[in-house]
């Protein structure tokens, strides 16, 4: 970063999209899905271990400190990772950004203190839960911003090792303490959240000494020039995180306030489980921005055509899960997360149904960023944003979770529509959706024999079965090709010969 804070982009650097940028982000991706593994299994212990009502409340100060961490960050994990990927200067970098949140926190993390003094959870559970949560989200923001720097300098197998092994030390310590205490409560949880982000962070920082020892020495400009410098710069990257965030985290203040406070439990597991799952998807439409970035300078209609081909591919596979979803929701809540929480089956069904548009629009999102339409996306997002709270205080207080989850999916939905309006004349808008229709119509027509399987073990094997029809009714269909096909197989070789 320099002085100026202005970065350069070199776009004679760019490498081969079939070779080592495709090859580090799959790879990054396949760990990215064993942390992900990590935090789904935390969260069935506690769902064991809690009573629903703690489980909710811990949840609830989670999502307050959430929202203050995407003000301290400003999403300047993004910016890391773009200005550390462009300039040697990496102390710098670190410095500023650090001395950025450490003025932040003068401003944010009272206004957390002093939000959640009058509230009757925290009167509860006590300062003892939130004071390490919000020190845990601190201490793990800094350890972020270092993994951050090691993935701007293409260190990304080392970076996500390392974020997995924080995650690790989460359910190790949740494990200790169910096996020294015999049960949890919300105040052991915290405080294992803060040990463990203390360890895991320690771990993280000692692996990359060198570039603290750069941090420390490092002598930025006067805090007041570079503060309002990482405001300017870091402006775009935190409306895309703070869309996110206010998306998800908008939905607790609701149910709290305004429907069942007693729903808290459930819509923590619904976001426990929802959230982990978007976020895969998300990185692994990460793999697509280099593809369609390359694709959009040499050849628009190629990336218009891997866009198609993929959102063809995503529809297919994700009608298909949700449908799994709808069929034994209630046996796999049972089974990981207990009994008192089989009232979430239907919202977690009802959630899933966003993995049938949430990967397409992120993919038409990426072919905004490729064709320069970023600003364009950028307005879109926020109008989804404000289509989702106003759906979530329509239909949250009446139906509580279901209603959240319906809320998820529809403005999803709405969005994805807005998007393929701003694409007309790059994308075939009536080509997507004759995917979903076709598709769609496919599904149903084969799970509603299913659903009158009443033995469950009986009703699996009906499942197996009938996706192989589903698979092949699609191709006769049209929805899906061979070649579509034949492009999973061929990129499958790709990943297993650079894993070699």
């Amino acid at each position: 970063m320099s002085d100026s804070g202005v970065a350069q982009v070199d776009t004679g650097r760019q490498e081969p999209v079939a070779g080592t940028v495709l090859a580090r982000t799959l790879i990054v991706y396949a760990l990215f899905l064993l942390q992900l593994a990590a935090a789904l299994a935390a969260t069935a212990i506690l769902t064991r271990r809690l009573s629903v009502l703690d489980f909710g409340s811990l949840n609830y100060l989670l999502a307050i400190c959430d929202v203050g961490m995407v003000l301290l960050g400003f999403g300047l994990h993004n910016y890391i990772i773009r200005e550390v990927a462009q300039n040697a200067n990496v102390g710098l970098i670190l410095r500023s950004t650090w001395t950025f949140v450490a003025a932040n926190c003068l401003l944010v993390v009272p206004l957390v203190f002093l939000g959640a003094r009058s509230d009757p959870i925290i009167r509860r559970l006590g300062w003892g839960v939130l004071v390490p949560l919000v020190v845990a989200q601190l201490v793990t923001l800094g350890g972020a911003w270092l993994l951050n720097v090691l993935t701007g300098r293409q260190h990304v197998v080392r970076a996500t090792a390392l974020g997995i092994l924080q995650t690790v030390f989460y359910i190790g310590l949740l494990l200790v303490i169910e096996a020294t205490r015999g049960a949890l409560d919300p105040t052991g949880v915290a405080w294992a959240m803060c040990v463990a982000a203390v360890l895991g962070t320690g771990v993280t920082v000692a692996a990359n000494w060198s570039f603290v020892t750069e941090a420390v020495a490092a002598r930025p400009l006067p805090i007041g020039t570079r503060y309002v410098q990482l405001l300017h710069f870091g402006w775009p990257f935190f409306l895309a995180s703070a869309a996110g965030v206010v998306i998800t985290r908008a939905s607790f203040p609701i149910i709290r306030f305004l429907g069942n406070p007693g729903d808290l439990g459930d819509l923590g597991l619904v976001d426990r489980v929802v959230l982990p799952l978007n976020l895969g998807v998300t990185a692994l439409i990460q793999v697509a921005y280099p593809i369609l970035s390359r694709q959009m300078l040499e050849a628009r209609d190629r990336a218009v055509d891997f866009v198609l081909r993929a959102t063809r591919i995503s529809v297919a596979i994700a009608v298909w899960v949700c449908a799994g979803a709808v069929l034994f929701a209630v046996p796999a809540v049972d089974l990981v997360f207990g009994s008192m929480y089989r009232g979430t089956a239907l919202p977690l069904a009802i959630g899933t149904g966003k993995f049938i548009v949430y990967p397409v629009l992120c993919l038409m999102g990426a072919l905004m960023n490729a064709a320069g339409l970023e600003r364009r996306l950028q307005a879109l997002s926020w109008l989804g944003v404000l289509v989702n709270v106003g759906l979530f205080l329509l239909l949250g207080p009446p139906f509580g979770v279901a209603g959240i989850a319906s809320g998820f999916v529809v403005a999803d939905a709405i969005t994805l529509g807005l998007v393929l309006w701003a694409l007309a004349g790059l994308i075939p808008a009536g080509a997507v959706l004759s995917t979903y229709a076709r598709t769609l119509a496919a599904a149903v027509l084969l799970v509603v024999p299913a659903c009158l399987v009443p033995l469950m073990a009986a009703r699996a094997t009906v499942f197996v079965v009938l996706s192989v029809v589903y698979v092949w009714v699609l191709l006769r269909m049209g929805v899906i090709a061979r070649s579509d096909l034949q492009a999973v197989r061929r990129l499958g070789r790709v990943i297993l010969k650079r894993w070699e």
